[in-house]
């Protein structure tokens, strides 16, 4: 299987509410045209995580897409779709002020998907960051994925990002008082200060995860 993630930033001139409305009413039916692909969610960002990133830059990210193909010849099949690709990215200036796509590794659920979906978005994957170090720093936590960038994709009709994640994980909460009294605790901040000393960005967003296929 072959995961393909798309980063968005919003045009400026719209709220983050009027981004995820055009996005999730607007554009997805363009994107479900595409025949071959098994899996989209859409993540919406919601927030990110106060007082998270206060030592570091975060990475400025308004939606992050998750799309699922057998293998590369049906991803390279749907985007060869002249026509459909062709409205599709004339439909991203619409909502969008800048994209980058990548494509991922993704490996193994660790625990089980939940109510709360967060993604830790980091600039490096040196870090040596862990499902199970997470999950030991994070007691609540139900579930988390990680996702390591193989290969960055430009977009011709929209600039790139100026910084992009090189890893990323989602992280499954059963509730958000879950997700507070872990990320407020002292066991986090000392597992933040042992890793994240060499992360020059790193964003903790909280999205709500609509999933269209």
């Amino acid at each position: 299987m072959i995961k393909r993630m798309g980063l968005f930033q919003r045009r400026q001139d719209l709220t983050q509410t009027q981004f995820s409305a055009y996005w999730g009413k607007q554009h997805s039916p363009l994107v479900m045209r595409m025949p071959k692909f098994l899996h989209y969610t859409q993540n919406h960002r919601l927030d990110l995580l106060p007082n998270f990133s206060s030592s570091y830059p975060a990475f400025e990210l308004d939606g992050i897409a998750e799309m699922y193909w057998h293998n590369e010849p049906d991803m390279q099949e749907d985007f060869n779709r002249q026509q459909s690709i062709a409205l599709l990215r004339q439909d991203e200036c619409e909502f969008m002020s800048h994209i980058s796509v990548c494509i991922v590794e993704e490996m193994q659920l660790q625990g089980q998907r939940s109510a709360v979906k967060l993604m830790l978005c980091l600039s490096s994957a040196t870090a040596d960051i862990t499902e199970q170090s997470l999950k030991q720093a994070l007691p609540n936590l139900c579930g988390v994925q990680r996702n390591d960038v193989t290969l960055m994709i430009n977009r011709p009709q929209l600039p790139a990002l100026p910084h992009v994640p090189q890893q990323f994980f989602s992280i499954w909460f059963e509730q958000y008082a879950c997700v507070l009294a872990d990320f407020q605790a002292d066991r986090w901040q000392q597992f933040y200060q042992m890793y994240f000393q060499q992360i020059q960005r790193v964003a903790l967003m909280l999205v709500h995860p609509l999933k269209l296929r």
